[in-house]
């Protein structure tokens, strides 16, 4: 069976909460793993850092500052090569995943699958209201 894993690189201000959203709701999304890569030891970010790990996530960080990493008392399993090596490893899995995803946000309540939603443009502004600034009440 595949293993489907999710490899975010940075912990800054898209990656931290990526990290957390996907090790929280990996079970509904089909994810196996979350791994995330850190490039510098800082020990401000030691709480941080800390709390992703405890929610799930595995870090990985480069090969030369693996000792840094674990005098701040983190426990670095992968190197970042090989964690992005095992996030691409299967594009059709990364496909399959991304499907799943989309599908599940079309979803609507009773479980049946919904059409996307149309913007209505000017013209249809035009052919309902007769003025294009004239927006339909939502």
């Amino acid at each position: 069976m595949k293993k489907t894993i999710v490899h975010i690189v940075g912990t800054g201000t898209i990656g931290e909460p990526l990290i957390g959203l996907f090790t929280d709701f990996k079970h509904y999304l089909g994810i196996d793993e979350v791994t995330f890569h850190k490039r510098t030891p800082l020990a401000n970010d030691r709480a941080k850092i800390n709390h992703l790990m405890s929610r799930g996530a595995v870090l990985a960080t480069d090969s030369d500052q693996r000792d840094a990493f674990e005098k701040l008392g983190h426990k670095v399993a992968l190197e970042a090569e090989e964690a992005l090596a095992r996030g691409w490893a299967d594009e059709s899995g990364l496909a399959d995943f991304a499907r799943r995803v989309l599908t599940a946000r079309r979803r609507n309540r009773s479980g049946r699958r919904s059409p996307p939603r149309a913007r209505a443009g000017r013209a249809a502004c035009v052919r309902r209201h007769g003025s294009p600034t004239r927006r339909p009440p939502s």
